[in-house]
């Protein structure tokens, strides 16, 4: 893979038209320089600049592609290379097609003037009819990660062209940049029944998980409801959104649905060190004698973010006897990012 380097230059700044295709995202670059042009035609050794009409044709055969291939294991997947494939077209200050060979510096920039090239590559590339295609296989991933970024080319000894061009992405592209917004990407967060908590120290609410770890809880020895907790533990935030809590389930089984059951649902947010909001608040009796879950759609209070993310969920248990026993499988919430 070929390294960045700098070159010692005159005062030469050519014209230029880009496509600029990265991974798929493709932008048509139009250099716009002032004066420049005049001063290329005066003081350039070569006589050159890159004209500002038609860019090449997409079948051009002149294109020099020059990727680097890593081998593959039996059964690899095979993965579009990390090459950024700039094509322009090259004249002389009068406009004349250039044919032969000029060396391209082409720099990746975070900033539209001045700073530090984040990436670059210099190519000797074959030119046919003012015609060029340059790869450039130095840059990653982690260059293009979302940030405003600018283009910056030299042709031969030439300074480096201005104003430096912006990279722009398809509209499609859009959703990989930062805080996108990310359509049909639910996420679930499953809380396990082995995670409880009783409510107070003092109650004599007792349980032992099962393999599947769920939670068998027996009311103990006071009579009376349990009230247990879940610690649900979730980002406030991704890709960049506030989280949506689209729905909760909850998976149970009663042993004797007439002598111990679920008597009430609960889901809070915390919105502060000693308040919160309520999402669901729910007393239907949940009586089922085999597996099942039971599911609400939440639409109130259910949106969290970096400020207010913390949640309360808590079952009330209504007991008969200390016999009988209520298993709590599981919590599952959807997280939507509309």
């Amino acid at each position: 893979m070929k390294t960045f380097r700098q070159l010692a230059l005159p005062t030469l700044v050519a014209l230029l038209t880009l496509a600029l295709i990265i991974a798929g995202m493709a932008r048509a670059q139009t250099g716009t320089p002032g004066d420049e042009k005049a001063e290329s035609a005066n003081n350039s050794p070569t006589g050159e600049t890159l004209d500002e009409s038609s860019p090449p044709a997409a079948n051009d055969p002149t294109g020099v592609l020059e990727d680097d291939p890593q081998p593959l294991t039996p059964g690899a997947v095979t993965i579009v290379n990390d090459v950024v494939q700039v094509q322009g077209r090259l004249t002389t200050p009068a406009g004349a097609p250039i044919t032969g060979s000029r060396t391209l510096t082409v720099a990746i920039y975070d900033t539209s003037s001045g700073g530090v090239a984040r990436c670059g590559d210099v190519d000797t590339v074959s030119v046919v009819d003012g015609l060029f295609t340059m790869s450039m296989d130095s840059c990653t991933a982690d260059d293009f990660n979302g940030d405003a970024l600018w283009m910056g080319i030299k042709v031969d000894p030439d300074a480096e062209m201005t104003p430096r061009q912006e990279i722009f992405a398809v509209p499609y592209a859009w959703a990989l940049r930062p805080g996108a917004i990310v359509k049909g990407a639910d996420s679930y967060v499953f809380v396990p029944g082995s995670s409880l908590v009783k409510n107070l120290s003092s109650d004599t609410t007792r349980w032992d998980i099962q393999s599947n770890s769920a939670a068998r809880v027996w009311r103990g020895a006071t009579a009376g409801t349990k009230i247990v907790y879940f610690p649900i533990t979730l980002p406030a935030v991704l890709y960049g959104q506030n989280v949506t809590l689209e729905q909760l389930t909850v998976y149970y089984k009663c042993n004797n649905a007439t002598n111990g059951y679920i008597d009430r649902t609960v889901l809070n947010v915390q919105t502060d060190a000693d308040s919160w909001v309520n999402v669901i608040d729910d007393g239907t009796h949940r009586i089922s004698t085999t597996p099942a879950s039971y599911t609400f759609t939440l639409s109130s209070n259910n949106v969290i973010s970096n400020t207010q993310g913390t949640l309360s969920m808590f079952l009330t248990l209504s007991f008969a006897n200390d016999t009988d026993f209520v298993d709590i499988s599981s919590i599952r919430l959807r997280l939507g990012h509309p």
